[in-house]
């Protein structure tokens, strides 16, 4: 990829026919943005992911792991899901940074998607093998995040506790639905991950014309 290349992101949600895993834990805001408008991606920002995805992709060559779509019904909808890494028995979220590791623990949106994932494969599940869905029995994974910090190389490893989280996605689901369908924006869920949204500056311009009507 060279710095004169322009990505453009054209998966939208209301195309696909299954919700994932990161819609049911992101701002439902940006899910409701990314069913109705295509991202323009600057070379600079999709340089940066792709060097995400070549780490991700490293990690499964240099150590005995293997990355993992797994999909169940929830409310007889379909959600979908990646789990970066699977080495024995143990799931990992893998996560990149460039700066200092978290030394002391997962952070706990990073820890809420491990355990998303340990909820959903202990259950019959099914996983993408050879181009189809197969059935499988539940698997009893110990959940962990693995930061990889990006300059230096280095990683660090923390177990997170074994949560069930099936009420929580339930509850997503259904205040996910309501927004899709909804034909007014719905509330954002403000966090350290807008400074990284694809939609931040609509965001931030809806919100100021929501304070001005308001007011009027």
């Amino acid at each position: 990829m060279t710095e004169d290349d322009i990505i453009v992101l054209v998966e939208h949600t209301a195309l696909r026919p299954y919700i994932h895993v990161s819609d049911l834990l992101g701002c439902p805001r940006k899910v409701w943005f990314e069913s109705r408008e295509p991202v323009w991606i600057s070379p600079k920002r999709a340089h940066t992911l792709l060097r995400g995805i070549r780490f991700h992709m490293a990690g499964r060559e240099y150590v005995d792991a293997h990355e993992l779509r797994v999909s169940v019904f929830i409310d007889g909808v379909r959600v979908v899901g990646t789990i970066d890494q699977v080495i024995g028995d143990s799931l990992l979220e893998v996560k990149t940074t460039t700066k200092a590791l978290p030394r002391t623990g997962a952070e706990e949106a990073h820890e809420r998607q491990a355990q998303a994932y340990w909820t959903l494969i202990k259950r019959p599940h099914y996983e993408w093998k050879d181009g189809q869905w197969i059935k499988v029995e539940g698997k009893d994974l110990t959940p962990k995040v693995k930061y990889i910090n990006l300059r230096k190389g280095d990683a660090v490893i923390h177990e997170v506790e074994k949560r069930d989280l099936l009420p929580y996605l339930r509850e997503r689901l259904r205040k996910l639905k309501r927004a899709l369908f909804a034909s007014d924006v719905p509330e954002g869920e403000p966090s350290r991950e807008c400074r990284l949204c694809f939609y931040l500056d609509m965001c931030k311009k809806l919100d100021e014309q929501q304070e001005v009507r308001s007011k009027t």
